[in-house]
């Protein structure tokens, strides 16, 4: 109970990237449409384009990502990753927030602002998304991994879910706003975990002792925060 309970902010940090980039396939081809200069070679290309910028880059950066995790080891623990994804949602918007106020001057903007943008949300979901299903298989008894696991799709889909409500918001702030104050709040919450990274490690350190399955687990005493009575 522990680990899951240190495992509990990791799945909020799952929740608060797919709020901003699941808006990858609302408001930002939204953009695309209406704000970039999309004139290429006499051609116009079409605004749903930009949706496979993503994949594109994930195939690109996947191996480089894994590569350095097996570089780095234990010397950039879980916590620290999903700061890192956290990171690249954050800038991803902060960057969007210029692009939005360049377009807010009435002109056309260039396509490079979404691909980097786009290259950006990449390389967090591909950082997001194989660390929170390791550390969930990792944290939980072996009898609920895969209950464990379907909490991370849960809470992906309920960050994607408060996405498509922020959207709203859209029409109330004006686009550089309302980019910015995403980007901020990822960041923030990428230093906090950053911050709070240590206390979150020594509590995946925790290991329930060998038992039969379904036996409970006596709960160690170094356990974040009050213990259940």
């Amino acid at each position: 109970m522990v680990r899951l309970r240190a495992f509990f902010w990791l799945l909020l940090a799952v929740s608060l990237f797919w709020t901003m980039v699941g808006q990858a396939g609302s408001m930002l081809p939204l953009f695309a449409k209406q704000s970039t200069d999309r004139g290429f070679l006499g051609f116009t290309l079409p605004a749903s384009w930009f949706q496979s910028a993503i994949p594109f880059f994930m195939l690109l950066v996947a191996p480089i990502f894994a590569y350095a995790w097996v570089r780095l080891g234990a010397r950039l623990s879980t916590p620290g990753k999903f700061a890192l994804g956290l990171f690249f949602a954050g800038a991803s918007f902060s960057l969007m927030s210029v692009a939005a106020a360049m377009a807010g001057t009435g002109v056309l903007v260039s396509p490079l602002w979404l691909v980097a943008v786009f290259f950006l949300q990449a390389c967090g979901e591909v950082v997001i998304g194989p660390v929170a299903m390791s550390a969930a298989a990792e944290v939980a008894p072996r009898e609920y991994v895969g209950r464990v696991i379907g909490l991370v799709w849960l809470f992906s889909a309920l960050g994607a879910g408060l996405g498509a409500q922020a959207v709203r918001l859209g029409d109330a702030l004006p686009p550089d706003y309302y980019y910015l104050g995403q980007g901020i709040v990822a960041l923030a919450a990428a230093a906090a975990m950053m911050l709070f990274g240590r206390r979150l490690r020594e509590a995946f350190a925790i290991r329930p002792a060998s038992r039969p399955i379904g036996q409970p687990v006596r709960e160690s005493s170094t356990a974040i925060g009050p213990a259940p009575h």
